[in-house]
């Protein structure tokens, strides 16, 4: 009798066990599908939802026989990757981290343009793991990003490129930039885009909505690993591309006007020389430059914005009396017969206003 006892109450622990057991899963469930339902579904949609912004490609700009004066083109971000501090940190980068920091500084100094202590000090005392190297660092070249990557996997003298990273913790990331492919040519009419892509002066700025496009967005269900789902596409809208502008600037005339003023301010050293060139028939300009000027690639060391052809008034001289003289006739003034003598003239009180011949025309 005590044993059949025994094993009644075993079986009815065992059932009261099960039975609690059950509740608490049942009740955990109605927890998770009524209070926490919405952050659950939030955390859900992190993990399998994608959104990713189109960028559109910048249009060009050309001269009035279609000669691209300034384009978007590949180019590279560069960043260092500093020491790991934590476990996690060494998890995330592995081995690829800075162990030299101005042997580093050193080697890149000058492919970047960048001082060699001002690289030793963002390695040396920035904080955090993935730092940025500047704004020189933001768009390099697809040539200095070749030179980079020959010092990171260098070749042997019998021409095999090394399997080891011989300059880790330098990261290059792909990107975008503007490329003005003549260098100093005319960059006070183009202007520039900047290292966040702002458009800076110019028909950069000026038609900066026309040039820059429309971004668009694209929204994928993955899975877990990352991978697309099948007919996961959920919002697909492409991005537009920005327009092209053609100027009336005529490239060989532009060269030829730089050339020309490049050779005037290395013989004459003046503070500031301003040229353009119209056509006479219709008014549109086919050149117009300026000195001191600046080469738009080289974004981070611009100085001289202001377009003296078209921000400083100047006086259109001898251009201007075919104006007046039109006016006197439209207002029946001009006397074909009367004389005077050139020279100066005053007619007011102050010094006279003399010609660029003082002694007179006749």
């Amino acid at each position: 009798m005590d044993t059949k006892r025994k094993m009644n109450w075993r079986i009815l622990m065992i059932g009261l066990s099960v039975v609690l057991i059950f509740s608490g899963l049942t009740t955990r469930l109605w927890w998770l599908q009524r209070v926490e339902a919405t952050w659950i579904m939030e955390k859900g949609a992190e993990q399998w939802e994608r959104s990713r912004v189109l960028k559109p490609k910048r249009g060009s700009i050309l001269d009035r026989n279609g000669q691209p004066l300034a384009y978007e083109g590949k180019a590279y971000k560069v960043e260092g990757v500093l020491p790991p501090k934590t476990e996690a940190h060494k998890k995330k980068v592995g081995e690829n981290y800075i162990r030299d920091p101005f042997d580093t500084a050193r080697k890149l100094s000058p492919i970047l343009g960048i001082p060699v202590e001002k690289l030793n000090s963002i390695f040396t005392k920035q904080e955090g793991l993935y730092v940025e190297l500047g704004t020189q660092a933001q768009k390099i070249t697809e040539e200095q990003h070749d030179a980079i990557l020959a010092l990171q996997y260098p070749k042997d003298a019998n021409g095999k490129v090394s399997d080891t990273n011989q300059l880790p913790g330098i990261i290059m990331t792909e990107t975008t930039r503007r490329f003005y492919p003549h260098n100093s040519f005319a960059p006070h009419v183009l202007g520039y885009l900047n290292y966040a892509d702002k458009a800076e002066m110019g028909i950069e700025k000026q038609f900066d909505k026309e040039l820059r496009g429309e971004p668009g967005k694209l929204e994928l269900m993955k899975d877990g690993a990352g991978y697309p789902l099948p007919e996961g596409e959920r919002v697909y809208e492409p991005a537009k591309d920005g327009m092209d502008v053609v100027l009336t600037i005529d490239q060989q005339i532009q060269e030829y006007v730089e050339q020309a003023l490049d050779n005037t301010e290395k013989e004459f050293k003046p503070k500031k020389i301003t040229t353009v060139v119209a056509d006479p028939q219709t008014g549109e300009i086919l050149a117009m430059a300026n000195r001191p000027h600046f080469d738009p690639n080289k974004y981070s060391e611009i100085e001289n914005y202001l377009n003296h052809a078209i921000s400083t008034p100047f006086e259109p001289g001898s251009t201007f009396k075919i104006i007046i003289l039109a006016a006197a006739i439209e207002q029946g003034l001009f006397n074909p017969n009367e004389t005077y003598m050139s020279g100066s003239i005053k007619e007011w009180q102050g010094p006279p206003i003399y010609d660029h011949v003082k002694a007179g025309w006749g």
